[in-house]
């Protein structure tokens, strides 16, 4: 695990402090397919709350540089997800998130809108 130092007086809240320096050890290299810290572990090394951590992991998840798997940890991604922007298709983040491909509106009898997924 790399060094991490939070700042409980900047403007910059803890968790982002946290997620920066965390994206910047994983654009080094510093994990390499690593497994992180459960969020306790790491909630209670770093002295902070586990909200603290589990909000640093949704940045790092949202910017594609983690994957949590429920009952398996959470694990950094492999190199070739972090070098470079992905570009998704509009059909594919759809058919990724399993969005429904047909939706009907129909009318009930009292004019109500009525959406059915399919």
């Amino acid at each position: 695990m790399p060094s991490v130092s939070l700042d409980p007086y900047s403007r910059e809240p803890l968790y982002l402090q946290l997620s920066r320096q965390l994206a910047e050890a994983i654009r080094r290299g510093s994990f390499e397919d690593a497994k992180l810290p459960s969020t306790r572990n790491l909630a209670k090394w770093l002295r902070v709350s586990r909200n603290t951590v589990l909000a640093a992991y949704e940045v790092l998840a949202s910017q594609g540089l983690i994957l949590g798997t429920h009952g398996s940890g959470t694990r950094v991604c492999p190199r070739s997800n972090i070098t470079g922007p992905r570009a998704l298709g509009l059909r594919r983040i759809i058919r990724d998130a399993r969005y429904p491909a047909r939706i009907v509106w129909v009318a009930d009898p009292d004019g109500n809108p009525v959406y059915l997924n399919f």
